[in-house]
């Protein structure tokens, strides 16, 4: 079994807590990394939107139309 496969039957096994704890634990490594580089809070809230949209167009366009 490839690195890949293993990866995916151990996600697999997340139920929704464990990914909501993901998501969380990734919002304050963000937060960590902003802490470090304060010069980041200071870029327009523009560009903080239009990527956020980026990073979720493929997904949505997975979960919404995919079938």
């Amino acid at each position: 079994m490839d690195a890949s496969a293993d990866m995916n039957q151990r996600v697999k096994k997340f139920d929704f807590i464990d990914l909501v704890l993901v998501q969380g634990a990734a919002m304050f490594f963000g937060l960590f990394i902003a802490k470090l580089m304060p010069q980041l809070i200071t870029i327009s809230i523009w560009w903080f939107i239009a990527l956020t949209l980026v990073c979720t167009a493929r997904p949505s366009c997975i979960f919404w139309f995919k079938k």
